[in-house]
């Protein structure tokens, strides 16, 4: 008897601390624009220049990111961006310029840009790296394309 309540308490101990499922995630953003694009973060709404991401043609950025329990799984698109940041701006050659946001264009008490007289891209664009179909599962890979080039913003070669 007392070697099987030990057996049992051996087990209960052993289940207890098994790690629980491992969830890998990986982000990647792919320039194939032509152009060289810096990704500008926004950070309490201030373009955030020490965190910017320079791309030349076929570089990437990648961040990969592990889950391993307890705690909230859920990682996004929008983690390869800083704290306090729901925006970021996609610079073309510095000569156009792309903003997109983690937010819904629904939201109405989201945080906003300072001096932002660009169109915004909220999370329903399809062009829109934080949409759901680039963010819903744990391998995502993004691609800056040359038509997100010509469709984007015109800022007569100062986006910075």
């Amino acid at each position: 008897m007392k070697k099987l309540l030990l057996l049992i308490s051996t087990s209960l101990i052993i289940c207890a601390c098994e790690p629980g499922h491992i969830i890998d995630y990986n982000y990647t953003i792919i320039n194939n624009s032509g152009k060289t694009v810096t990704i500008i973060p926004y950070v309490n709404g201030n373009k955030d220049l020490q965190n910017a991401i320079k791309l030349n043609q076929g570089d990437k950025s990648n961040k990969k990111y592990r889950y391993t329990p307890p705690g909230g799984a859920g990682y996004s698109m929008s983690n390869l961006l800083p704290n306090n940041s729901g925006y970021v701006a996609f610079v073309y050659d510095n000569d156009k310029i792309d903003v997109f946001s983690i937010y819904s264009e629904q939201c109405t008490n989201c945080p906003t840009i300072s001096n932002n007289s660009i169109g915004i891209k909220y999370s329903e664009n399809n062009r829109n790296p934080f949409n759901s179909q680039f963010s819903n599962e744990t391998n995502e890979v993004y691609y800056i394309t040359p038509e997100d080039y010509q469709n984007a913003t015109d800022c007569g070669g100062n986006c910075n």
